[in-house]
């Protein structure tokens, strides 16, 4: 699946996706604005897990956001469980460091994905 929005593409996460991803994530200023559970430093290890689990996912519910083809970030759906199972979490992180893709068009679009996908309409 890839869906080109603007100078962006949503697309799957690849394998060969982690060189990039440990790169920008690898950000203290990324891991500050996300989970606690997002480690800092990110090796490529971290990447590589993540990844994995990204793409084992059915049906996929977390994507890349690709800038010329090299992925710049991460859009998702997580969702919830036990008595949170009527209830999903969106989640849309830009790992590059803002003034490389500030007023470019990378991420200030609400993002639309279909085709029997989980997430249909995310506004950032």
């Amino acid at each position: 699946m890839s869906i080109a929005i603007g100078h962006s593409t949503i697309r799957a996460w690849a394998l060969d996706d982690a060189e990039a991803l440990a790169r920008y994530a690898n950000n203290p200023n990324v891991a500050a604005n996300l989970r606690d559970g997002f480690p800092h430093p990110y090796p490529k290890s971290d990447a590589e897990a993540f990844l994995r689990n990204a793409i084992a996912r059915s049906p996929r519910t977390i994507f890349a956001i690709a800038r010329d083809e090299e992925a710049i970030g991460s859009i998702g759906l997580m969702i919830g469980s036990d008595v949170h199972r009527f209830t999903g979490e969106c989640s849309i992180n830009s790992c590059t460091p803002r003034p490389m893709y500030s007023n470019r068009g990378s991420l200030d679009h609400p993002w639309h994905i279909g085709r029997g996908s989980a997430l249909v309409c995310c506004p950032c």
